[in-house]
């Protein structure tokens, strides 16, 4: 296995509202010599991986990104987003390609590039804050999901693996109290959509099959700390 080479470019344009906000709207391109990726061995094992070197990759994207106070609501009141847009191609291997053609189902064509492996199509990010420094409250609500992606190259009759979009919506808060405001009582929920994370097999004109699918549950943590000095 070679080490990857990557050409990075970026072009930023940012704007400074007030203190603390911002809008930012920025384009960037990489590219990849030998860039690695995590492949099925073989078709007779396949839950084992290994990664491999494809030939080459590109990747271009753009992002917004806007940090904003709501004021109009409450001064104490933020916002913080961020949304990025990505396109992908990795030259594949030759193997690959052979592997690939020989398993071509009707009606099916192959081209000499697909999508990056672990490269999602898009990605959001919002959070919503609420910092009252007086009070010694704060409060976050943070939500993020990413678009399907290519988790596992497959191989042979084995297709594509692919990881779904998982939507984590959290909260999370704390209050600082007594003198000095030593104690912190925090409290968080974690999953709150308590969706569930799910990988699966995606072939030309096949219905998905699943290949892993974990159930994560919602979770209530509490907490309380003291600084003793």
């Amino acid at each position: 296995m070679e080490q990857t080479e990557i050409t990075n470019l970026d072009l930023r344009f940012e704007k400074f509202i007030k203190r603390g906000e911002l809008i930012s709207v920025s384009g960037f391109y990489k590219h990849f010599n030998n860039p690695i990726e995590i492949v099925i061995c073989k078709p007779e094992t396949p839950t084992n991986f290994t990664p491999r070197n494809a030939v080459s990759a590109d990747i271009y994207g753009a992002k917004l990104e806007i940090r904003k106070s709501l004021s109009f609501l409450s001064d104490k009141l933020s916002l913080a987003s961020n949304f990025s847009y990505i396109l992908s191609q990795v030259e594949m291997t030759p193997n690959e390609r052979i592997g690939k053609m020989n398993e071509l189902r009707k009606g099916q064509t192959l081209d000499d590039k697909r999508e990056m492996q672990g490269q999602a199509p898009y990605i959001i990010n919002v959070g919503m804050n609420y910092d009252n420094k007086e009070s010694g409250f704060i409060a976050n609500f943070s939500y993020n999901v990413q678009g399907p992606k290519l988790s596992i190259v497959g191989i042979g009759r084995l297709p594509d693996v692919y990881t779904e979009s998982f939507h984590s919506l959290n909260f999370k808060s704390s209050y600082s109290l007594g003198k000095g405001k030593r104690s912190q009582v925090s409290f968080a929920v974690t999953n709150i959509l308590n969706d569930i994370p799910v990988q699966v097999y995606r072939g030309f004109n096949a219905e998905d099959q699943i290949f892993s699918q974990r159930q994560l549950q919602r979770t209530f943590k509490v907490g309380y700390s003291l600084k003793i000095k």
